[in-house]
């Protein structure tokens, strides 16, 4: 039967009896060296949960919010390069420790370690397991484990129980209800001052600019007033874009806009392909480094791959300085795309069940060797056995699997499987060199020069005025230039509006960039559309390919094969036509926009001297 409860109220627990706990410590028990130490204090607790184990666990992976709502003091972390060291003040005794990596399942639980050098304990231990309740709901096991510094350390954490215990049951009493009801988590808020207040509303005031909503400008400013240190800590637009529930496109705009304005500062973050964890951050797109490393991966990785970076933005700090405060270091939740961290003693075997989305996943180990693909697919055996670094690894798992994990070796090894997926919300420059707002208010941002920015496959759309000799004979160079000036803010208005970004002019020649082929075809077709016959005849091309950034004329510019095969393209189009390559033809959305338009291309091959491919197919449009 379904357990009901007053919303937000303690959970009852159960404490575990010494025959249980004893149980559970010959399942997972103290390493000889740390039991070595002394004596331990052992508390396990359970707790019967309403709501589902998978909403339950996004909120318990963030320990630093759990940590900051039982009330805990406020932690510091430093990065060294033998580990992270944490620093607190607790029961007005000053604590430091070594913090080892976090192990978690995700959805199953997670658990963490601590070398105290100061405190009330030499080590600490703490584990967290889900488990699915007949009820439909969780049961959580929640085990503390110290081996206490002094007979007085030992007298106050085992004094610390009660308070310990009454603060977990009210704080998972008020996730669950929060997850019941759909309510956001009640996380610790310290309003701004009012001085700093009124400076916020002031800057934000001076975004009353055509084009940026009134309805985002509004909860921009609530988000600089009442969000936490941690929200505003690194503004990621898109992530913002989804918890609004509004277009990318507004979202960077507004805060472009407001960058220029001095409301914010954006960063260029170098950031590890593996535990994405922010390595540098750069204000300037220039001053990028040229070399990166990870060492809690032991990874050198390229900064100049775009891959490995982020944009983000950042409140200005003349409007408010943001100090994120840590209550732990949440390890499990700064690193979502891993879907498991385990740590294996020599020797040890441990079996991991778990419910996957399918998709393509990395498996390595600490140690690092190289990782490897592993597949999460519907009819893939629902076991597996990964005994790194000789023995077997699976190369297919069904999303509902078991996995064997064995360390045969005589050094302790991390098993690590996480998303092979990019970050879904990270904003990689390609992105933003192809939005004009960004080109337009931040002309002096170029690659260093000499430097080359990776930039990803790009889709790159080529315009040209047809018959310019006989025009600029008939018209004289005074007329001229004035009718190619105006050609020029047709083209670039179509361009904008469109979602793209003018990359370049040369000489009566345009070059535009969109992330979105769909976008770029439909901005081509349009253009034909301004330019009628009976007056000025452009002809236009599109690609897709790889590119890079490069420094030209002290702004962005685009470099590589793929460019100058959207340049030849437009060879093979006559005026009010549009070509683009087989390779554009393949990218979602095309076919799409071809039917909106009521287009049926026309298949023709282009041959060109300066390519050994032979003929290439392509597709020509007779718009006007």
């Amino acid at each position: 039967m379904k357990r009901t409860q007053r919303r937000g109220v303690p959970l009852p627990w159960t404490t575990a009896s010494p025959a249980e706990l004893e149980a559970y410590l010959h399942q997972r028990p103290w390493p000889g060296d740390w039991a070595a130490l002394g004596a331990t204090l052992d508390w396990l607790w359970t707790f019967d949960l309403e709501s589902p184990p998978a909403p339950f666990w996004e909120r318990l992976a963030d320990s630093s919010a759990f940590n900051a709502r039982l009330g805990l003091p406020e932690m510091r972390f430093e990065e060294r390069d033998d580990g992270l060291y944490g620093s607190a003040e607790n029961l007005g005794m000053e604590q430091a420790w070594l913090e080892l990596p976090w192990e978690w399942v995700r959805g199953e639980g997670l658990g963490n370690a601590r070398i105290y050098s100061k405190g009330l304990a030499k080590v600490m231990r703490s584990e967290f397991g889900l488990a699915a309740a007949p009820s439909g709901g969780t049961r959580l096991t929640v085990y503390l484990g110290w081996i206490p510094r002094s007979a007085l350390t030992r007298f106050l954490l085992k004094a610390s129980l009660p308070w310990v215990r009454r603060s977990y049951a009210r704080v998972l009493g008020e996730m669950d209800a929060e997850i019941s009801e759909r309510r956001p988590a009640s996380l610790p808020r310290v309003p701004p001052a009012p001085e700093e207040a009124a400076r916020i509303k002031a800057a934000v005031e001076r975004l009353r600019i055509p084009g940026v909503d009134p309805a985002l400008r509004g909860r921009l400013g609530d988000l600089l007033v009442g969000g936490t240190d941690e929200e505003l800590a690194r503004i990621r637009p898109k992530g913002l874009a989804l918890a609004w529930r509004t277009d990318l496109g507004a979202v960077l705009r507004l805060l472009l806009l407001a960058t220029r304005e001095g409301v914010f500062k954006l960063t260029w973050d170098v950031v590890c392909p593996h535990c994405r964890g922010v390595r540098s951050e750069s204000g300037a797109l220039a001053a990028l480094p040229s070399k990166a490393s990870c060492r809690s991966c032991g990874l050198d990785f390229d900064p100049m791959d775009q891959r490995n970076l982020d944009v983000t933005f950042h409140p200005h700090p003349s409007l408010r300085r943001v100090s994120p405060r840590l209550y732990c270091s949440a390890e499990a939740a700064r690193k979502p795309h891993q879907v498991m961290q385990v740590a294996l003693a020599p020797g040890e075997r441990r079996r991991v069940r778990w419910s996957l989305p399918e998709g393509r996943y990395r498996a390595r180990t600490r140690p690092w060797g190289r990782p490897d693909p592993l597949e999460i697919v519907p009819g893939a055996p629902g076991a597996g056995l990964w005994a790194p670094p000789e023995g077997p690894r699976p190369a297919a798992l069904d999303r509902d699997a078991a996995l064997e994990l064995v360390n045969p070796g005589p050094q302790p090894r991390t098993f690590v499987l996480e998303q092979w997926d990019a970050d879904a919300q990270a904003l990689r420059p390609g992105e933003l060199f192809n939005i004009q707002d960004f080109r337009d208010l931040f002309s002096s941002e170029a690659v260093a020069t000499g430097m080359k920015l990776d930039v990803g496959s790009q889709c790159l759309l080529f315009t040209d005025l047809v018959g310019s000799t006989r025009f600029y004979m008939n018209e004289g160079d005074s007329v001229a230039f004035a009718k190619v000036h105006d050609h020029f803010l047709r083209v670039g208005d179509v361009v904008k509006s469109g979602g793209g970004a003018v990359v370049k002019t040369i000489g009566d020649a345009c070059m535009a960039a969109f992330n979105e082929p769909r976008k770029a075809l439909r901005a081509a077709l349009e253009i034909q559309r301004r330019f009628p016959p009976g007056g000025l005849r452009l002809r236009a091309s599109l690609h897709h390919g790889p590119c890079l950034a490069v420094h030209f004329n002290s702004n962005i510019d685009y470099f590589g094969a793929a460019v100058n095969y959207a340049a030849k393209l437009q060879a093979a189009a006559g005026a009010g036509e549009v070509v683009f390559s087989g390779e554009l033809a393949g990218q979602p959305g095309v076919q799409e926009a071809l039917e909106e338009a009521g287009q049926v291309p026309e298949a023709f091959t282009f041959s060109h001297e300066a390519y050994d491919r032979g003929t290439l197919r392509c597709f020509r449009l007779k718009v006007s």
